[in-house]
């Protein structure tokens, strides 16, 4: 099978599972925003923010390090899991000792047990490990998928039962680790062989050295993300950081779909391609362009209609998610366009590049989301993660051009029709939602409404070409022979 076969393949299958992973989250929350209050969600979201961080500090960027080395894969694998055995038992002791400190930082202490229980999670982590990586290092994404609509499948029935039950905050929690260790025993049951503990000093330098700009990067990266959250539960109410936590949530979710997508599918696949520079441009473009016909749409459609979802499907108790929720919509759809490129990076031995893409974001959050959260409030942190994310974007789409040895100006020209498609559409959607009622129902007609303007609209700017590449892709996904002749790139 061809890699261009192989690849869409895979990106059918990573997507289709991250649609019902998204599909099936954000439903959840919408029927837990009604049993639960906004501080409950603000008391999750100060352990989801903690747990994440620590996830990040047990991988020590190794996941992808081994993914990426060109050594003997059992040599990999032996060597990389010593070295995050090693890692997850440190980060899984200083969560232990340090939970009360933690959760006395935000003046909650009883968020200390939830805060220590999260570290079943960084074990499940671990064990996983080695089918992880080898599952991506031979494109398996499928089976990888698999296991995230297991997570999908688990954590909204888990979180949904123990809200029923009274639980509260709890309910949250519970389900987290529960659909975190479901995730990692599917990956297991995928694959799983008997990996010997060897460490290879030179083997575990090259590592380390790889991965010590992944875990800077991923952490700075989160750190930045979630900054404005860890600010807004120090300074402001729990509640108000459940409404905007849920703000986050959703204009995030779809971003963070692609973004997961490319970062399962597009690393280990640009990986194969490196040698080739031809193939590597083109595939990267079209990446980038098929990202921004899908995630443009999504954030201006959101961001248009923000206000009247909020009052149609939440309620007024949650009003105050109007405003963060249509600006998170574009931020986020400035960080779904960073995906690409950032793989890019790292397929091509790049990591410090993502370190600096990272760091033009990280930089500017810590100088002013304190300010930002103490004078405009939810509204300010919403604002400052959009400003930083359009800097790096700009700078990221110069970086990738020069690396790829194409025009700057290429890039931006291939996303100006579904831009211009979709600002119309958002200018119709919102001036529609000015005069309907706010109802489940008319926020149902209104996305429906918008999805056919903006694919009329597609359609007519690019004379039909969309729709070709569209039959193209199905008839590669469809077709049951190997297809020599195509590659990855093909325009």
């Amino acid at each position: 099978m061809t890699l261009k076969k192989r690849t869409l393949r895979n990106l059918g299958a990573v997507a289709g599972a991250q649609i019902v992973a998204v599909s099936l989250g954000q439903i959840s929350i919408l029927f837990l925003a009604h049993i639960l209050d906004t501080e409950d969600f603000g008391l999750y979201a100060i352990v989801f923010v903690v747990y994440t961080i620590v996830m990040i500090l047990a991988t020590g960027g190794i996941d992808q390090a081994s993914i990426q080395s060109k050594e003997e894969e059992n040599k990999i694998l032996s060597t990389g899991r010593s070295l995050r055995g090693l890692i997850t038992g440190a980060v899984i002791l200083f969560l232990i000792a340090f939970a009360p400190l933690i959760s006395a930082s935000f003046e909650r202490p009883n968020l200390t047990e939830p805060l220590r229980l999260t570290t079943i999670a960084l074990l499940f982590s671990y064990l996983s490990f080695a089918s992880f990586v080898r599952l991506s290092r031979k494109l398996k994404f499928a089976q990888i998928s698999m296991a995230r609509v297991v997570y999908a499948v688990v954590w909204p029935i888990a979180a949904l039962a123990g809200a029923v039950a009274g639980l509260d905050y709890w309910s949250l929690v519970l389900a987290l680790i529960l659909a975190y260790a479901a995730s990692s025993l599917m990956l297991i049951y995928y694959e799983h062989r008997s990996i010997p503990m060897e460490l290879d000093k030179k083997l575990a330098k090259g590592l380390l050295r790889y991965g010590e700009y992944v875990l800077a990067s991923g952490l700075a990266y989160y750190l930045m993300l979630n900054l404005d959250k860890i600010v807004i539960g120090i300074f402001l109410a729990e509640g108000t950081l459940g409404v905007y936590f849920l703000a986050y949530s959703w204009g995030t979710a779809v971003p963070n779909l692609f973004t997961n997508v490319a970062n399962t599918v597009m690393f280990p696949t640009y990986t194969h391609i490196t040698e080739d520079k031809e193939t590597l441009r083109k595939a990267y473009a079209r990446t980038f362009t098929y990202s921004a016909y899908l995630s443009i749409p999504i954030g201006i459609g959101l961001a248009a209609i923000a206000g009247f979802f909020v009052k149609g499907v939440l309620g007024p108790e949650w009003s105050a998610a109007s405003v963060p929720l249509a600006i998170l919509s574009i931020g986020g759809m400035m960080y779904s366009l960073l995906s690409p490129a950032s793989n890019l990076f790292l397929a091509t031995g790049h990591p410090e590049l993502v370190w600096r893409q990272t760091m033009m974001m990280f930089v500017p959050s810590v100088l002013l989301v304190v300010p930002m959260v103490v004078y405009l409030g939810i509204d300010g942190a919403a604002l400052l993660m959009m400003a930083v994310a359009t800097l790096s974007l700009v700078w990221t789409t110069w970086k990738s051009s020069r690396l790829l040895e194409i025009p700057t100006s290429s890039l931006p020209k291939s996303i100006l029709r579904p831009t211009l498609a979709a600002l119309a559409m958002g200018i119709a959607t919102f001036g529609l939602s000015l005069v309907l009622p706010a109802s489940v129902g008319w926020v149902v007609v209104l996305i429906l409404g918008g999805m056919i303007v903006y694919l009329a609209l597609v359609i007519a700017l690019t004379k039909g070409s969309i729709l070709r590449d569209m039959r193209e892709i199905i008839q590669l996904l469809r077709s049951r022979k190997d297809l020599e002749d195509v590659d990855l790139a093909s325009p």
